[in-house]
């Protein structure tokens, strides 16, 4: 992994720290979050049990405004080999957000929780050092498969320019560009056509 963002996991931080950065459909926005979380002791030293992730998102240009579906899946958890010798063996807690363009949503959207109680009883246990990728897909303007290309490319005169290319009456579907972490570097690109979202967007936050 070559760059990432930190987050602070102290008692006393109540304040939200950035998170995530995108722009689709023209909109560039932002994702800030607040953790609620406790800390204890591991078997390789200091831990901490995150309870839920509480979200901001606030969408800062663009002509139609961003927001995230409050429906996430469970989290998924992929090892990082050790640096060297002696270090420690880490890992990445993939977090999935959905985001879509809506006529509801607002300027800033808040509210947004992910329980993690729902998958791990006691709360996520991270460790100092770990990684949470924050893993941007993108709703389609229509999801009904069924219907022609051009209807789903089309929706209420708007262009579904995140999922598909057109060029005059010439509509294809946009290929996503996706990539697997390995060895702590972006090592492994996969092009596929026709897929259920665009590119999709990455961070990663290492907790400090």
């Amino acid at each position: 992994m070559d760059f990432s963002s930190t987050i602070l996991l102290n008692p006393g931080i109540e304040r939200f720290q950035a998170v995530y950065a995108g722009q689709i459909y023209g909109t560039f926005f932002g994702l800030f979050a607040r953790c609620d979380f406790e800390t204890g002791e591991h078997q390789s030293g200091k831990c901490t049990l995150i309870k839920k992730i509480n979200l901001i998102l606030i969408n800062y240009k663009g002509e139609k405004n961003v927001e995230l579906s409050l429906d996430f899946p469970k989290p998924e958890f992929k090892p990082i080999e050790p640096a060297g010798p002696g270090s420690e063996k880490k890992k990445i807690i993939k977090l999935d957000i959905n985001a879509r363009i809506s006529k509801e949503a607002k300027a800033i959207q808040e509210n947004i929780i992910i329980d993690l109680t729902k998958w791990h009883k006691d709360g996520l246990l991270v460790e100092q050092g770990d990684t949470i990728q924050f893993y941007r897909n993108t709703e389609r303007l229509n999801t009904n498969s069924l219907d022609k290309l051009e209807d789903r490319a089309f929706v209420n005169g708007m262009f579904d320019s995140e999922h598909f290319i057109r060029d005059g009456i010439f509509v294809i579907p946009k290929p996503q560009i996706d990539y697997e972490i390995k060895e702590n570097k972006i090592r492994d690109w996969d092009i596929s056509y026709g897929s259920p979202s665009c590119t999709p967007g990455n961070n990663f936050v290492q907790i400090v």
